[in-house]
């Protein structure tokens, strides 16, 4: 794969797309077999450098070799601080580990990220340097001062020039990475803290002073420099190393390889692909418009051209690459700040996340199986597919990072930091076995560390910006007055209360990035669910997930917009067709908060866990057949509504029976209805037919064998 991203499934060499797709018996269809495979796309180590640093990182430069450098020093001191490898000689402390590594970080900033979007970097321009040299001296000034973050001390007159030069240089850095609307979210809550006094009804508090403000965002450990920062420095950094890596490596090449080979021969095949390569790839690494971007040039033309329209390839690719982010096992930040939030061990998280991420994908696969079968997609030979068993045995060892990364999690429950580490090691060694040419050497590893560096500078300004945030509502005391405003309009109502929670999330994810998103509904939103007696991890997962609902949903859409425009159709009706998909992306969360024992967070027991997993699959499998309109075969209008309401009514099974009886009543007599009784009768019959009429043919040959001898 080149450097601007993954190449599209060319064409055979005898002809277009058009004249490889031929029609066979069985309402089958081939796709004429290729050399280049679009898994391939995955393989080589030219997986490399975005091409946003293309130009500054040319390794043949003096600039590209001292920026490479500079880099790997960058992973090199948060390697070695959890290693204690210097740190007896060195002893930086925890505060000036993380100052130091937001200095670092704004550096990278300045030097990589242009001060106007979609320019071309070729040059580190005179203000830029301004800039890090303004970073240099605010971040300088906490260094050598960091004992007032620790004692809390008033700040000096020297404290207010650097803060503001510090946080002047932070808006920048946002802007920059995260645009004006982030920028202007930070900045009304810092004109907050300033003004609180001076608002009406339940935003007023006491009289703060402007210096008071400046101390609690700059200096202190609630502010830019803390608990937030503290997070970014000691877990984030080292999980991107692990992620870079994983993205240059063959794991990439090998999910595609195996959702090709497992669901490409089925009804449906393309779009299944897509989703299990989706949330396959977005568990390891690229999340939100790029795992669309990633999967989707080689998915949408292979869904467009075995019949499905381009709005519904780019829906499906949009709705799969969703919910990478909430699929184990790697995810991503989020789930350090929900494990720090709530301070529980990141492996809780994890287990957390399994079954409703299960619930999700399970769904999706049952929404396009359905809609191919009512489309009559027709099924792609099984030959025209690598074979998953084949790219197991060839690549197998790739997967063995990960499988380390969950080893050293929920077997021996080590730290994040430690587990990602070895697992990091553990990917340059694997990655020394396989064959020639896609082979993890030198210049692969570097070019995994260009991209992780790429997604650690879009991270980092916000990281400090929640700091300022957090500093700021502090100060006034607002998130526990937001907490009681939000319970006293549910009004005790916890279905409302869960409803409006899920609104203010939705809004919130359509104008911010997720980070800063999930870090303001946890301070305003998931307090007043937990204090209505939700468990706290189901509490923050229920934001997530209800913010989420942005990617692919009007007006902000970003996955529906990518997926169209690979798809080349138009990004409403991609988005809507999306909304259809999709549904389990509002409907799952529901069902953990009522029913948390699928969060495997102990406390259920196995019976209740498996009951509610069975009991919710099979609700949403009827959801996903009346939206569809297909269960045993194409619906009428009043099936379709039988089948939706049957799918709501056994969702509510476990909070209330009555309404689940009902459910399962509906959706027994709609199977009825459909015929689907005596097509499973016929099916059977024809099963044993075939059995009695093998062992009839088994018999004659041995008589045959009999009278020959």
């Amino acid at each position: 794969m080149s450097a601007s991203g993954p190449t599209p499934w060319r064409s055979t060499s005898n002809g277009s797309w058009a004249n490889s797709v031929r029609r066979g018996s069985c309402d089958s269809v081939e796709i004429g077999r290729m050399d280049d495979r679009p898994e391939a796309s995955f393989a080589s180590p030219t997986v490399g450098t975005p091409p946003e640093l293309a130009a500054l990182l040319d390794p043949t430069t003096r600039r590209g070799v001292a920026l490479s450098g500079f880099i790997v020093l960058f992973y090199a001191y948060h390697i070695a601080y959890p290693l204690d490898i210097w740190t007896k000689q060195i002893p930086l402390g925890p505060d000036r580990f993380v100052i130091l590594s937001l200095a670092l970080s704004f550096v990278l900033v300045f030097l990589f990220v242009p001060a106007k979007a979609r320019t071309p970097r070729t040059a580190i321009p005179w203000y830029d340097v301004l800039l890090i040299v303004a970073t240099l001296i605010g971040c300088g000034y906490m260094f050598t001062n960091s004992d007032i973050m620790a004692e809390g001390r008033a700040i000096t007159s020297a404290g207010m020039l650097t803060g503001l030069l510090t946080l002047g240089v932070l808006l920048e850095g946002v802007r920059r990475t995260m645009g004006w609307s982030v920028v202007s979210v930070i900045v009304v809550f810092f004109l907050y803290a300033w003004t609180c006094s001076y608002w009406p009804g339940v935003l007023w508090s006491r009289r703060v002073y402007f210096d008071e403000v400046l101390s609690a965002t700059y200096l202190h450990d609630s502010g830019m420099f803390g608990q937030v920062a503290g997070l970014w420095a000691k877990t984030v950094v080292l999980f991107m190393v692990f992620a870079g890596l994983i993205m240059v490596s063959g794991t990439g090449r090998l999910v595609m390889q195996l959702a090709l080979g497992a669901v490409g021969h089925l009804r449906g095949g393309p779009a299944k692909v897509a989703v299990l390569a989706s949330g396959g790839l977005g568990s390891l690494g690229p999340t939100g418009p790029a795992n669309v971007a990633l999967t989707g040039s080689l998915t949408i033309p292979l869904m467009k051209r075995s019949g499905y329209t381009p709005a519904e390839a780019g829906a499906i690719e949009a709705v799969s690459s969703s919910a990478g982010s909430l699929t184990p096992p790697v995810m991503g930040a989020l789930t350090f700040f929900i494990a720090d939030w709530l301070e529980l061990p990141y492996y809780k998280v994890i287990l957390g996340a399994i079954l409703p991420a299960f619930l999700y994908y399970a769904t999706l696969i049952a929404m396009v199986d359905f809609h191919a079968r009512r489309r009559e997609i027709p099924v792609i030979e099984r030959r025209t597919f690598p074979s998953a068993w084949a790219a197991l045995k060839q690549d197998g060892h790739y997967l063995a990072p990960i499988v380390l990364f969950v080893v050293l999690l929920l077997g021996f429950r080590w730290s994040v930091q430690s587990a990602v580490l070895y697992s990091a090691g553990l990917t340059v060694v694997v990655g020394q076995w396989g064959r020639r040419g896609a082979r993890l050497g030198p210049r692969a590893i570097l070019a995994g560390f260009h991209r992780g560096v790429w997604v650690l500078v879009l991270m980092a300004p916000i990281f400090a910006g929640l700091g300022v945030i957090m500093g700021s509502l502090e100060l006034t005391g607002m998130p526990v007055r937001l907490a009681g405003i939000v319970t006293s309009l549910a009004d005790g109502n916890l279905v409302m209360l869960l409803g409006l929670t899920a609104i203010v999330s939705y809004i919130l994810g359509s104008g911010m990035p997720m980070i800063a998103c999930y870090f303001i509904l946890a301070i305003i939103a998931a307090p007043a669910l937990i204090e209505a007696g939700i468990m706290p991890l189901a509490a923050h997962w229920f934001v997530i997930w209800a913010a989420l609902l942005h990617y692919f949903t009007p007006p902000v859409m970003p996955m529906a917009i990518v997926g169209a425009a690979i798809a080349g159709a138009s990004v409403w009706k991609t988005s809507l067709c999306a909304v259809r998909l999709g549904i389990a992306l509002v409907i799952v969360p529901w069902v953990f908060v009522f029913n948390p024992s699928i969060m495997l967070q102990g406390g259920h027991g196995v019976v209740e866990t498996v009951a509610t997993l069975l009991i919710s699959l099979v609700g949403l499998i009827a959801l996903a057949a009346g939206v569809q309109g297909y269960l045993v075969r194409a619906a009428t209008a009043a099936e379709r509504a039988a089948l939706i309401a049957a799918g709501l009514g056994i969702i509510s099974m476990l909070y209330s029976p009555l309404l689940g009886v009902c459910g399962c009543a509906l959706l027994g007599a709609t199977v009825v209805r459909q015929g689907g009784h005596r097509a499973l009768i016929e099916r059977a019959g024809m099963r044993v037919q075939g059995k009695a009429m093998a062992a009839a043919a088994g018999r004659r040959g041995e008589r045959t064998n009999e009278e020959g001898g």
